[in-house]
């Protein structure tokens, strides 16, 4: 039964087992009724895949790599360098999509950093002008800093954008300033409450540093205040290719501590926002992210590459994860490919195949891995640490006061089967 997985909970008799697409809980049972829960629970769930909807495709564009921001922890030291990316070449790119996915009628077209995207706006309208052309619905997805002016602001409505804004909230001023150092605090909050006013409901990025991870309650009340519904709380991982040092990092346990303790704070006062951590999703047998298997995001150099974080010819593992390249016409790195397919973490022998978190925690950001590990199937340390901390922890907690599904699990629903498993076990799906 390799897809499902059983975690004990206390010194007691209850159990959280651990589904393709659920979690149920078996509550003060006996090893046989655990058992045979299990047996159940694996006929329905044994022919469980993820499959992505054939009507629609994904491009990730990172406009350019220069940015007005200067944030201490970069993934890509953003403003370093200003290459833009050409419209020449954002047209091939979307007409190798366009060849290749014929039925594809909804493109996600995804602007992403690597430094700001919302830099040159006319340059944005035209590509999504042209995608426009192409595909029956265009959907916009935008990665901003929220440094944006008004003209920006008026678009970004207007075409009802899904965005995500990187924003700090107390760290803001030390660790988010212009590249001239001055805070970009005031602007970043302006535009928040801008965007909310028109109905558009942006998510906020909070990047967790040694310097913050004490700070996290403090950081929610600042977007309780601002009328967010939705933060994404992540630690700073520093790579080969970031601004600044290990010393930014959070010490992986405390950071899990600190994010169970605010999860629970939210939940105990009954507060108007959510917290995504990619650290407890969904489950599934599926791959942590696209990596492997379906991102196509175009550099400013023409490349196409599998993950932002290696955006440049000159990175680290660039010559293995790049997918892709645009000259003449359109290049797909098969070979490369086929590389990204075997970084399987949750399957490999060992590690993550005999981990009872594996179905939540994905293996992990493959990028995170291979930072630290190269390109094996080994996890990074510093993930395992977080998860082996906060998995085991929210799994209890959400027995002790299901107040906390709502901050961590999209639209959670309880169902009592009476005519199956759920006799003797609590089913929660997100």
């Amino acid at each position: 039964m390799n897809n499902i997985t059983t975690v004990k909970l206390t010194k007691g008799n209850d159990y959280a087992i651990i589904a393709p697409g659920q979690i149920i809980y078996a509550l003060n049972k006996s090893d046989k009724e655990l058992e045979e829960a299990k047996l159940e629970i694996y006929e329905n769930t044994k022919d469980y895949k993820t499959s992505k909807p054939i009507d629609r495709v994904l491009l990730g564009i990172i406009p350019t790599f220069d940015c007005n921001l200067k944030c201490i922890y970069c993934y890509s030291n953003g403003g370093d360098s200003k290459e833009v990316i050409t419209m020449e070449t954002v047209i091939k790119a979307m007409n190798h999509i366009r060849k290749t996915k014929k039925e594809a009628k909804v493109l996600d077209l995804c602007f992403l950093g690597g430094g700001e995207p919302l830099l040159n706006l006319d340059l944005i309208k035209e590509i999504v002008n042209y995608a426009d052309l192409l595909f029956e619905n265009v959907e916009i997805h935008v990665v901003t800093n929220g440094t944006f002016g008004t003209n920006v602001l008026s678009w970004l409505i207007d075409r009802k954008a899904n965005i995500r804004i990187s924003y700090d909230a107390v760290g803001q001023d030390f660790q988010r300033p212009f590249y001239n150092n001055n805070s970009s605090k005031r602007i970043v909050e302006t535009n928040i409450k801008k965007l909310i006013l028109n109905g558009i409901s942006p998510t906020i990025q909070c990047t967790i540093t040694s310097q913050t991870v004490n700070k996290m309650i403090e950081i929610i009340n600042t977007l309780i205040k601002l009328e967010v519904k939705a933060v994404k709380i992540e630690p700073c991982v520093m790579t080969d290719v970031s601004r600044g040092t290990k010393s930014l990092q959070p010490n992986p346990i405390t950071f899990a501590n600190k994010l169970v303790e605010v999860i629970e704070y939210v939940a105990n006062n009954d507060l108007p926002i959510s917290i995504n951590t990619n650290y407890f999703s969904k489950p599934s047998n599926g791959k942590y992210c696209g990596m492997g298997h379906g991102n196509f995001t175009v550099t400013p150099e023409g490349m196409i590459t599998s993950c932002i974080e290696i955006a440049k010819k000159n990175d680290p593992y660039s010559d293995k994860l790049m997918i892709g390249k645009i000259g003449e016409k359109v290049e797909i790195f098969a070979e490369n490919i086929e590389i990204l397919n075997k970084l399987d973490y949750i399957h490999q022998n060992g590690g993550c195949s005999i981990c009872q978190f594996r179905l939540i925690c994905l293996g992990g950001c493959p990028m995170a891995n291979i930072w630290e590990n190269g390109l094996t199937s080994t996890k990074s340390k510093f993930t395992c640490a977080i998860e082996h901390t906060l998995l085991p922890t929210l799994l209890l907690k959400i027995v002790e006061n299901e107040k906390i599904m709502n901050v961590i699990m999209e639209n959670p629903e309880k169902i009592y089967n009476r005519d199956s498993v759920s006799n003797y076990v609590k089913v929660l799906k997100r």
